[in-house]
């Protein structure tokens, strides 16, 4: 099994990263082969025995399954009545459930590691789920070799904040690789996403509160198990779908079993419902069944979020809406591999993400749609394809984007629609600009109209500030205020014309008025006019009034 670059490029830096940490974290989008990179990793680089945890039966078997492909090394299992290790059995890999070795106070895990010292390197699966107590306790009990590493791989690390206890942080030391879903989908490994999001009055989540960071989870299910939200919910579904394999996700059981009785009435056998509660060995025959294309509609609560592989998928209906980035990265995961054979096996060569990406486009899977429901969000920031796909674009751009989503009446590419929100917010802030301009024009005019006959600086024998290389011009601000003190309430019209200034000289002018108005002298208006008749320019505001209508009562003349 040939390693793909990224893949190799993963395995290569975490190697290279061990020599100066004890824990590290792999992160790769769901459907870019992570299982490959971890049992590579145990084949190279531990030189004692690997433990490797999960927390799923579904995923133990297919890690164990991986293992035995790539490392050639006798893989054992630990998990209920399996057991790795026997009489005559010490495999150099165990994988096991976290549950099984840490039920009745850590017996099965001191059982299986009685001897620490040959345990050399713990990876965790699903890392992100690392900060519950049982994984601390886990890892601090094969961290009693000094040179044990640890490592862990994820397609969700939001959880990776050093600046909170209890976080991926806390454990892991650095993260050495990281493969997003935007870059996988670029590349040509991941199928494209188109969004879909269709308006259902009748959902009102204002009212919900949150609770530990995602919409409160009782709350919710008492406005999504309402018969008119189920059934706003199903119809646009089983309309969207056509014949597509399709997979909704519901909040809880109720949910669940609601929307599969209704999508059964309204066409056939078509839908099967899975959740915690259905027994194993019925759970595994209905994801090969719905594998198989024996039904259309696989609605599950929380099963097939994790470790579960079907390429079949083309559209994902999110029928409960989160805050978790975490939780909708898991979700629309689950859609975004090609089918088999299309970029791998292809009688095409694609060896380049341009012929990948073509492989996958004239597939008969070209693309992943997901659809989910909006309505009265109120102060909630709900989670949407947006989110995970939006890359480095600004908040503004995404909340726009999300905006011409919930109008669009079609499913489009989340990159089309932050191309289309940028440009808008673009263009609006070049109109804005725009009128600014001419508000700014309009009030250059008008002083310029208005405003000849006096110049502060020479009026009153102002020094003219340095004038700087490349000094900006006046703010608009700065003219609005001194075209504001200025007014000639006779006119209606500035005396000040500030547009042509520098903004040194504005601020100057503007400190001679605040001088003035502060120590309650004479306005600059009457101190030019006093100044010109021989009088001191800094009489107090009574005195000056008192000497004008003396002087123009006598024709301007000294008496």
């Amino acid at each position: 099994m040939e390693a793909r670059a990224y893949q190799q490029e993963a395995v290569d830096r975490t190697l290279r990263m061990f020599h100066d940490y004890f824990s590290l974290l792999v992160v790769m989008a769901t459907g870019t082969g992570k299982s490959f990179v971890l049992a590579d990793l145990a084949r190279i680089a531990s030189k004692g025995r690997v433990l490797v945890i999960a927390h799923r039966e579904e995923i133990i078997h297919q890690l164990a399954a991986m293992l035995r492909k790539v490392t050639d090394k006798e893989v054992g299992i630990e998990m209920a009545d399996w057991k790795a290790h026997g009489l005559y059995r010490r495999p150099e890999i165990v994988v096991a459930t976290i549950q099984t070795l840490v039920a009745n106070d850590c017996r099965r895990l001191e059982e299986l590691v009685e001897d620490p010292d040959d345990w050399t390197l713990t990876i965790v699966d699903e890392a992100h789920h690392v900060p519950a107590a049982s994984y601390r306790r886990l890892i601090e009990y094969m961290q009693k070799n000094g040179d044990h590493r640890v490592l862990g791989l994820t397609a969700t690390p939001d959880r990776m904040d050093r600046d909170k206890g209890g976080s991926m942080g806390a454990v892991f030391d650095e993260v050495s690789f990281e493969y997003g879903i935007d870059k996988a989908i670029t590349d040509g490994w991941l199928v494209p996403v188109v969004q879909r999001t269709v308006y259902v009055e009748s959902l009102d989540y204002s009212k919900v509160k949150t609770t530990a960071g995602d919409l409160n989870n009782v709350e919710l299910r008492r406005i999504l198990e309402r018969e008119r939200v189920l059934h706003a919910m199903v119809a646009p579904t089983l309309e969207i779908a056509g014949d597509r394999s399709t997979v909704f996700y519901a909040a809880s059981v109720d949910q669940a079993e609601a929307v599969t009785e209704i999508m059964n009435r309204n066409r056939g056998h078509c839908a099967r419902c899975v959740s915690g509660g259905t027994p194993k060995s019925e759970r595994r025959k209905l994801l090969a069944d719905f594998s198989a294309g024996k039904f259309q509609f696989l609605v599950n609560c929380m099963i097939v979020t994790e470790g579960w592989d079907c390429p079949q998928v083309e559209l994902i209906v999110v029928g409960r809406p989160t805050k978790s980035r975490a939780l909708w990265t898991q979700i629309v995961g689950r859609g975004l591999r090609p089918l088999p054979g299309t970029v791998d096996l292809s009688p095409l060569t694609v060896d380049s993400s341009e012929q990948r990406r073509a492989a996958i486009e004239q597939s008969p899977k070209p693309r992943c749609e997901v659809l989910d429901f909006h309505g009265n969000a109120g102060r909630h920031k709900l989670v949407t394809s947006i989110d995970i796909l939006g890359g480095t674009y600004p908040d503004d751009v995404r909340a726009r984007a999300v905006e011409l989503m919930q109008e669009a009446e079609e499913a489009l590419e989340p990159e089309e629609l932050l191309e289309e929100a940028q440009e808008q917010l673009i263009k609006e802030a070049e109109e804005r600009e725009e009128r600014e301009r001419a508000r700014r024009a309009a009030i250059t005019a008008k002083a310029k109209f208005t405003t000849k006959t006096f110049n502060p600086f020479n009026a009153l024998d102002l020094g003219r500030p340095v004038q700087l290389e490349n000094e900006p011009l006046a703010s608009l601000k700065q003219i609005e205020f001194l075209a504001r003190i200025s007014m000639d309430k006779r006119t209606g019209r500035s005396r000040i014309d500030a547009s042509d200034m520098t903004r040194s000289e504005a601020q100057k002018i503007i400190a001679e008025f605040h001088r003035r108005r502060n120590n309650k002298l004479c306005t600059m208006f009457q101190a030019a006019r006093l100044q010109k008749h021989g009088f001191n320019p800094d009489m107090k505001m009574d005195d000056a009034r008192e000497t004008l209508d003396r002087l123009a009562a006598n024709n301007w003349r000294h008496a």
